[in-house]
């Protein structure tokens, strides 16, 4: 593909995710046919990496790289430490995000221990 084609890819990428964000609630049949709008969305993001514009130069930034590569430990850790946190202290208003980013140290940790020793 075309380097300018792959950049209408990420446009239409945001397209799709804004749509979502601002339509998609409760009366949203999900999963359905409305998980195509996300999922051709991140399908759109692949074809474009590669671009001088748009994913490709955010996805390919150090920090994102990084957290890419620990995103397993990061989607293992989150919920137990958010689940654990609200149960403990449920009148603390950031306690969730608060939790997630503690989940960074663990999955850290079991990315360099378990996954690459």
């Amino acid at each position: 593909m075309k380097s300018r084609a792959l950049e209408y890819c990420f446009a239409a990428f945001l397209v799709l995710v804004l749509f979502a964000a601002l339509r998609f609630d409760v009366r949203t049949a999900f999963p359905g046919s409305a998980a195509w709008v996300p999922v051709g969305g991140t399908l759109l993001v692949i074809a474009s990496v590669g671009t001088r514009r748009g994913p490709g130069v955010l996805l390919s930034l150090t920090p994102l790289q990084w957290a890419g590569a620990r995103s397993y430990g990061l989607y293992l850790w989150h919920w137990p430490f958010i689940v654990f946190a609200t149960l403990l202290w449920p009148a603390v208003a950031l306690v969730a995000p608060a939790a997630a980013a503690i989940s960074i140290v663990p999955a850290a940790l079991s990315y360099r221990l378990l996954e690459n020793p």
